[in-house]
């Protein structure tokens, strides 16, 4: 075999090779970004149920922050009472006075 002979078959195995790649490219570049795809979905589905998770527990955090409350101020009607009972027994004699 001649060298022309060897450029020319070198010459049409590259351009066989170049046209065969392009297409072996391009089905690697929607490969990969199919799989990002794929990727990108788990993740956002995972950071859906953080986020659902965080959410109920901001909603658990209200609402019993707002149970204390409740009881706090319970407590403190519960109190005042108490003591207006224990003052009028202490001093009775203001009773009289004022009244």
């Amino acid at each position: 075999m001649g060298v022309s002979a060897y450029n020319r078959g070198s010459r049409v195995v590259r351009r066989s090779t170049d046209d065969q790649m392009g297409a072996a490219t391009e089905r690697a570049e929607r490969q990969a970004t199919a799989d990002d795809a794929d990727r990108l979905r788990l993740r956002v589905a995972e950071l859906e149920r953080d986020l659902g998770r965080a959410r109920r527990c901001i909603f658990e955090l209200r609402r019993s922050k707002e149970e204390r409350l409740a009881e706090a101020r319970a407590e403190t009607s519960r109190a005042d009472a108490a003591i207006r009972i224990l003052v009028r027994i202490a001093f009775p004699e203001d009773r009289k006075v004022g009244g």
